[in-house]
Formats: structure tokens, C-alpha cells, sequence
């Protein structure tokens, strides 16, 4: 593990890996008896991010908190969380409230 950022460590201070994390999360998954979505640390960050950006959290705070090396990612939520408030939109029109 010499050469990587830790994530966390144990209460005997040796580095938990990210195959660890990555098996406790799918254990948790089953155990909450979630089906049909992948559970993964990655799964959780997406799912944080758009979380983030639909609450209106600002791009370039999400990067760094994500730590990603360069913006594509994040931009790439960033359409998505478009995607989602341009479907909302559609469903509620503003033009709906003057009536």
C-alpha cells in the first residue's frame, strides 16, 4: 500500500483497502437486502455527487471533494444532474403556477 492516499485505518492503525471497503459496502447492500443496483464505493460517490448537485452544490467544490484528477468526471454529472432538472421541468412547467 506504500505510494497510496488511505481512505481509512483500522483501530490498530494498519490501512483498510479499497477491495476491503469495497466488500464491506456489497455486504451492506445484501443485508439491507438492496437488489438490482450495484453497490460499490463507486456507486456511492456517484450517487453522492448527484445528490450534491441537484441540492445545488457548486462543481468545483464537488471536485475537490471527490478528489478527482481533473473535471471531466464531475462534468459529466454535472449533465447529468441538466438531464434531471430539465425532466423536471417538463413535469412541472412554471407556467403551470400563473394559472
Amino acid at each position: 500500500m506504500a505510494g497510496q492516499d488511505l481512505i481509512s485505518v483500522t483501530q490498530t492503525r494498519n490501512p483498510v483497502s479499497p477491495k476491503t471497503v469495497q466488500k464491506a459496502i456489497q455486504g451492506y447492500g445484501r443485508r439491507a437486502g438492496i437488489e438490482g443496483v450495484r453497490c460499490s464505493p463507486h456507486t456511492f460517490g456517484h450517487m453522492f455527487a448527484t445528490w450534491w448537485l441537484r441540492n445545488g452544490g457548486d462543481v468545483f467544490t464537488l471536485h475537490r471533494v471527490l478528489r478527482h484528477p481533473s473535471l471531466e468526471m464531475v462534468k459529466r454529472w454535472l449533465s447529468l444532474s441538466t438531464d434531471d432538472l430539465q425532466a423536471a421541468h417538463r413535469r412541472w412547467p412554471p407556467v403551470d403556477a400563473l394559472r
